[in-house]
């Protein structure tokens, strides 16, 4: 496996570790890089960005992206894999009258907080070109095909129907909700979760006492230990556990995961809007 960065970087700190032709320049102030974990250069983005703030009030690289490259070895040999749904959107349901109810939430971190009403999104909002998506609150969207190949490997009891905003006379045709089963895969080391890249968040800012939210952000591949409730029958799961922030209208959110064929039919048929890394059996 080949891991690889993409980082935002202004360009007026780029020359610092970069020459002219390396990156794709967005716009005037910003380059994006790509470095390998193995390229000598990834510590040094580490070192410059914890020197820059402790001298100043600027950031070397304000975004950044993980990227797996695996071989056909990799990927044959793999029990499990975690699902990355690429389109992020707005709206928030909540936005648009999606209810929760908090009263189910850890009083301390807000994590877990039960949907109690359909999802209300606006159509004209949905990522059209993809079968699958989310808003910033973690809200899945799938597109009909999905649903109904969902619903073909037994997950049709995880598809609801999505309405448009403030109306629940009749839902969206072409989309729906995909909820996913949870509490069947616990995460567990030697996963990584932090901050960035640099930061492992050593204080435990983003982490609870409640022990459902790890952190803010997955920076390893995934291990999981299998769950007493854990059945064979189930192609798609999510984790026990939380990522992420409860923040305004961001809530965090469950990691996902595909069994093999699961991960190949959905391949097989041309399902767009998701990538996977390799997961592991602890």
């Amino acid at each position: 496996m080949n891991e690889i960065y993409e980082f935002r970087i202004p360009e007026d700190l780029a020359p610092q570790l970069f020459n002219d032709l390396e990156g794709v320049r967005l716009g005037t102030s910003i380059r994006k890089v790509l470095v390998s974990t193995d390229d000598p250069r990834f510590e040094r983005i580490g070192m410059i960005q914890h020197s820059m703030h402790e001298t100043s009030n600027r950031s070397f690289f304000y975004g950044w992206k993980i990227n797996r490259e695996y071989d056909k070895q990799d990927l044959s040999s793999a029990q499990l894999f975690q699902l990355k749904i690429n389109k992020v959107f707005e709206p928030a349901g909540e936005e648009c009258g999606t209810e929760y109810n908090e009263g189910t939430a850890c009083p301390f971190c807000g994590t877990g907080a039960d949907q109690v009403s359909p999802l209300f999104l606006p159509e004209k909002r949905i990522p059209k070109r993809v079968d699958v998506s989310e808003t910033i609150a973690g809200e899945i969207v799938v597109s009909r095909r999905l649903a109904s190949i969902l619903r073909s490997i037994g997950l049709a009891d995880n598809i609801k129907p999505i309405f448009p905003c403030l109306s629940a006379n009749s839902h969206l045709q072409d989309w729906y909700q995909f909820i996913p089963p949870n509490n069947y895969l616990s995460i567990c080391i030697p996963t990584v979760i932090g901050i960035d890249p640099f930061n492992l968040d050593p204080l435990g800012h983003y982490r609870c006492k409640c022990n459902n939210l790890l952190g803010l952000n997955l920076l390893s591949e995934v291990w999981v230990k299998r769950s007493p409730t854990y059945t064979d029958e189930i192609g798609l799961m999510s984790s026990v556990q939380f990522t992420g922030v409860r923040r305004g209208l961001l809530r965090p959110e469950r990691v996902l995961f595909l069994w093999p064929n699961t991960r190949n039919k959905l391949i097989s048929e041309n399902v767009k809007g998701f990538t996977s890394d390799v997961a592991h059996y602890a």
